[in-house]
């Protein structure tokens, strides 16, 4: 499920150890719900097959105290996936609307920051597949 928007196999296990082993056991399981839910429209809406994401992305900052971020090298400051704007774009044409929506979905826990990610890749993936976007 994540490796059309995570090709890096260490980078995907990364992932969903944030996923899968971090937050509350309800977080994770209602992740795991919601995401097994996109998965399937995906499988079953027009086009279905392997996910081709395209389209510009914005970089998701990894939350981490300033004197820890500082320690970090640049390519460390990020988590190894970004989020797509396609379809935010076009939810929220107003620039400071959108920013706003982006720094909520990106905001918290990495679980919470990389189930919304993830949840809007395939959102905007498929809402591609049935006509609203490129």
């Amino acid at each position: 499920m994540l490796a059309p928007w995570i090709p890096d196999p260490h980078d995907r296990s990364f992932v969903a150890r944030c996923l899968g082993d971090e937050g509350p056991p309800h977080h994770r399981t209602s992740t795991f719900a919601l995401l097994s839910l996109l998965q399937r429209a995906m499988d079953l809406a027009p086009q279905a097959g392997a996910p081709s994401p395209s389209g510009p992305t914005i970089p998701v900052p990894l939350r981490v105290p300033p004197h820890v971020r500082e320690a970090l090298d640049p390519g460390e400051r990020e988590y190894p996936i970004g989020m797509p704007v396609g379809a935010l774009s076009r939810r929220f044409p107003d620039p400071v609307a959108r920013a706003a929506a982006v720094e909520s979905l990106v905001d918290g826990p990495p679980h919470h920051a990389l189930a919304n990610v993830l949840m809007v890749a395939m959102l905007d993936e498929l809402l591609r597949r049935l006509g609203d976007g490129p």
